[in-house]
Formats: structure tokens, sequence, C-alpha cells
């Protein structure tokens, strides 16, 4: 859950420097190309540690407690 709330934050702030509002009053501004670059990375990075937990979990639950 925290993955999803840090990464929908991530993308919804690149969304709003990249589109130049946030330009006028505070001077920040970033290309369109590395805004997606990063909302990309940041996907993969919730992918990954997903999949990462899921295999964690997996492994909990089918060892053996002898």
């Amino acid at each position: 859950r925290h993955n999803h709330f840090f990464a929908y934050a991530n993308k919804a702030a690149l969304f709003q420097i990249s589109a130049g509002i946030l330009y006028h009053d505070f001077g920040l501004l970033l290309s369109q190309i590395n805004a997606a670059a990063d909302i990309s990375l940041s996907s993969v990075s919730v992918i990954t540690n997903a999949q990462r937990l899921r295999s964690q979990n997996l492994r909990q639950h089918t060892s053996d407690p002898r």
C-alpha cells in the first residue's frame, strides 16, 4: 500500500512540474521526457517490490517449521 501511495504522489507531483504549473511560483520546470522516465522507473520499482514481497510471503508460508 505504501508503494502505491508514493508512486501516485510522485506521479502527481511530476505531472504538475512537467506541465509548468509550478514554474511561476517556484521556478520548477521539468522536461516531459525526464518526467516520463521518472514515472516509468517508479512503476518498475513498484512492480519489482511487489514481486519481491510476494516471493518472500510464499517462502515463509511454504517453509517447513521442523
